[in-house]
């Protein structure tokens, strides 16, 4: 679709991705104690058919339209919310490729699988399906390289921009350019801070949840 207005507007993808790898970051760094993470396959499966969007603001527009969250749907989230944080949300794609980060110990583990979306019976992603482990210490320059990096570009665009505007039919606040660029500059230098996750509380609500479902099962 953006191929159509040509550049800068494929921008807009490296800026999205900047945003959702920040929102993403915490979680992902977070270590997942081990007696959780062999519920990994298990929450996976629950979450399979589940938006990206969180839980929390799924709830909160129910109780906006006056609708009931259920004992059940908060017993959900305690029990999946946290596997679901580990997903990269990239919403504002059509077919929204399937990726999840986690830690274990020393080991930051990415995934992919995105077999699931077609386009007139052609695979939209040629990255199908995969799985990569590397060290912690790894995964961490390379997030931080990869925003420095994009710091130096916003800024060298910047400057471009205050020296010389060819489209003169677009006005441009420079002001309000750089003052969101420093926006953004301050909120990724939050890209190595780690999440809290109450994982006695989340080990409680697993085994909840699996009981329910069990149960559901046999009266079926």
């Amino acid at each position: 679709m953006y191929a159509s207005f040509g550049a800068p507007y494929d921008a807009y993808q490296v800026m999205r991705l900047v945003d959702d790898l920040g929102m993403l970051l915490p979680s992902a760094l977070e270590p997942i104690p081990q007696n959780i993470a062999a519920h990994i396959p298990e929450v996976d499966s629950w979450c399979r058919d589940t938006s990206v969007v969180p839980a929390a603001i799924v709830q909160a527009l129910k109780l906006q339209r006056g609708e009931e969250v259920t004992y059940s749907e908060r017993l959900f989230s305690r029990a999946t919310e946290w596997w679901r944080e580990r997903r990269m949300q990239v919403m504002h794609l059509r077919y929204s490729p399937r990726i999840r980060m986690w830690r274990v110990g020393e080991q930051v583990t990415i995934s992919w699988d995105n077999r699931e979306h077609f386009w007139q019976d052609v695979p939209v992603w040629t990255a199908s399906r995969g799985e990569q482990a590397v060290p912690v210490e790894v995964f961490m320059a390379e997030v931080w390289s990869f925003r420095e990096r994009f710091v130096r570009a916003t800024r060298a665009r910047i400057e471009q921009i205050k020296q010389h505007w060819s489209r003169l039919e677009v006005k441009i606040d420079l002001a309000q350019l750089e003052e969101g660029q420093a926006e953004m500059v301050a909120s990724t230098a939050t890209y190595l801070s780690i999440g809290t996750t109450n994982w006695q509380d989340v080990g409680e609500a697993i085994g909840e949840l699996r009981e329910l479902l069990g149960r559901r099962r046999h009266q079926q």
